[in-house]
């Protein structure tokens, strides 16, 4: 069951400019995994965790639609977990997840259509943190 807790677009990027200043996000460079396949091109970047859960982003870059991954792994069933995942300017998703069995892990998924004309990069950034503030992790990806 999830639970929506709706955070605002001005208060998810002031929460991933801190982050990205203080360090608390994996760097868009050499960290970023490329992998290729028959369906497009997929990015991987490890995150980063405050205590000693595990996190990662991945972006599918296809033809006619773009897939956004975020997983956590804290290796404890039922915790609950804040999510949001913003592209750009857009809330791709927010809202509450539990970890599940077996592993203690989530992992929220969502695609959205690539624009017709790029200009410029785009920015995937995704933030996780523990319902009882014992933990926080991001991971963010620039294309």
């Amino acid at each position: 069951m999830h639970r929506l807790a709706f955070i605002g677009i001005t208060a998810l990027l002031a929460l991933a400019s801190s982050a990205v200043a203080s360090g608390g996000i994996a760097p868009f460079d050499g960290g970023i995994t490329p992998t290729s396949g028959g369906q497009g091109t997929s990015l991987i970047q490890k995150g980063k965790c405050s205590a000693f859960s595990t996190s990662w982003l991945k972006v599918g870059l296809g033809s006619s639609s773009t897939q956004v991954a975020f997983n956590v792994n804290q290796n404890k069933v039922g915790k609950d977990w804040d999510v949001s995942i913003a592209r750009n300017d857009s809330i791709l998703f927010s809202g509450t997840v539990t970890t599940q069995a077996p592993s203690g892990s989530f992992t929220v998924q969502r695609s959205f259509l690539p624009p017709g004309i790029r200009t410029g990069a785009t920015s995937i950034v995704a933030v996780a943190k523990a319902r009882d503030g014992s933990e926080r992790c991001s991971a963010a990806i620039t294309f």
